[in-house]
């Protein structure tokens, strides 16, 4: 979760000025766990670059990808130090057999950077 607010504690950053990113069922379901009293969101949107304009453009908190904000941490965006961390597993499915191999490797070794 970040923040345009260094000072925002989770529980206040929900229930003001947050931007509630769709990354599918089972962050929504992870989500609804950690806030079930939270009030509709100031914004729904469904990628993760909208959200970052927004919270650019007019402030608030989301849960954001750190490898999308990592640039911006610490200078606009903060951690929300008691928030949990939502962690999405990343999946990559191909064809062993595919002539594209190299270009899949290479794909592949930017999920080990991260």
């Amino acid at each position: 979760m970040v923040t345009t607010d260094s000072s925002v504690s989770a529980e206040k950053a929900v229930q003001e000025n947050y931007i509630f990113v769709d990354w599918g069922t089972s962050f929504g379901m992870m989500h609804a766990r950690q806030y079930p009293d939270m009030p509709a969101p100031k914004l729904r949107a469904s990628v993760g670059r909208i959200a970052l304009g927004f919270l650019n453009n007019f402030g608030g908190t989301a849960y954001l990808p750190e490898a999308m904000v990592s640039d911006q941490l610490g200078q606009t965006l903060f951690k929300v130090e008691d928030a949990p961390v939502i962690q999405k597993d990343a999946y990559a499915v191909y064809s062993q057999t595919s002539i594209k191999q190299e270009s899949i490797a290479q794909a592949l070794s930017w999920f080990d950077k991260l």
